[in-house]
């Protein structure tokens, strides 16, 4: 019996994979239910892993994600609201729903073989997934009903988002906005900033324009791994630091890493060797495009974006 501490996102998918070369499973939730923390709204899951498809990868894991919505264009603004826009061959990002109907009510369908025990106290297992251990950024993101655009949208500006981005996220029926602040001094503060960015940013007012509200939430992300991959227990997901700190990307990281997890129980092998098999470089490289743009100015941005600076 391998005991899974958490049933997110990263939990689930080691549960799917455990389940599938027939090993039992326990999945242990602190709160009442399974299922996102997050209500109805779009998630960016990056498009690539180390050159290789991550839906194809995640697939291949054993893991199914059906109700995707893949991106191939990725709009930029710069603080005075210039753009650039790219278009790829192969999807840049795909959106990902959660909350209701979302994601993880596809994952736990999946996860049906493992025994599920609801508002655990136990904090001990052989798999840690239960979300982040320290924050290094937060967020605020308003959803709404329906979708103006097929293309990610992405606006950089250091006063209305501090060290971090707003984003425009698209899915099938609904619209994500989002906004990241890496800046501690305005954590209290994303409902003005928000606010104000809605009455600033006519691009962003546009995209959304005829959408009926749905929702506001908020969420964080995590400090990253920096290098430490923890073998005993085997932390995955937030907990074991998977993250992109420059972006906020964490979903592939989440899954792919539980499926990792279960690979290494399942055939005896390093946790840390299948990591850094997967992931080659990327995760490093992460953290040092956070480190190289964190405390960038917007006439920093707007150089870099319009083509005049270093390449992030």
């Amino acid at each position: 019996m391998i005991r899974i501490i958490g049933a997110g996102l990263s939990g689930l998918a080691c549960a799917i994979a455990l389940n599938k070369n027939d090993i039992e499973t326990e999945l242990h939730e602190k709160s009442d239910r399974v299922g996102s923390k997050f209500p109805t709204s779009v998630h960016a899951m990056r498009g690539r892993i180390n050159g290789g498809d991550t839906l194809e990868l995640v697939s291949e894991k054993g893991i199914e994600l059906r109700n995707t919505f893949p991106v191939k264009t990725v709009v930029r603004y710069t603080p005075s609201l210039k753009k650039t826009e790219e278009r790829r061959e192969e999807p840049a990002y795909y959106m990902l729903l959660r909350g209701e109907g979302g994601v993880e009510e596809e994952l736990l369908e999946q996860a049906k073989k493992s025994h599920v025990v609801l508002s655990s106290k136990e904090d001990h297992g052989d798999v840690i997934a239960t979300g982040p251990r320290s924050v290094l950024a937060v967020g605020l993101g308003c959803t709404f009903k329906g979708s103006n655009t097929e293309k990610a949208h992405v606006i950089y500006n250091q006063q209305l988002a501090p060290g971090g981005y707003i984003c425009v996220l698209p899915h099938k029926e609904h619209t994500t906005v989002l906004l990241t602040c890496y800046r501690r001094e305005f954590f209290d503060r994303l409902n003005e900033l928000m606010e104000k960015a809605f009455h600033e940013i006519k691009p962003l007012n546009d995209l959304v324009n005829g959408l009926d509200f749905v929702n506001r939430f908020g969420g964080c992300i995590s400090q990253p791994l920096n290098g430490e991959v923890i073998e005993n227990p085997k932390l995955i997901g937030e907990a074991g630091g998977f993250i992109d700190p420059a972006r906020g990307f964490g979903m592939h990281y989440a899954l792919v890493s539980g499926a990792l997890a279960a690979e290494a129980i399942t055939k005896c092998e390093s946790f840390r060797k299948l990591v850094d098999e997967t992931f080659g470089n990327s995760l490093s490289q992460d953290s040092l495009r956070y480190s190289s743009i964190k405390r960038m100015t917007n006439d920093e941005y707007e150089a870099l974006l319009m083509g005049r600076g270093k390449n992030s």
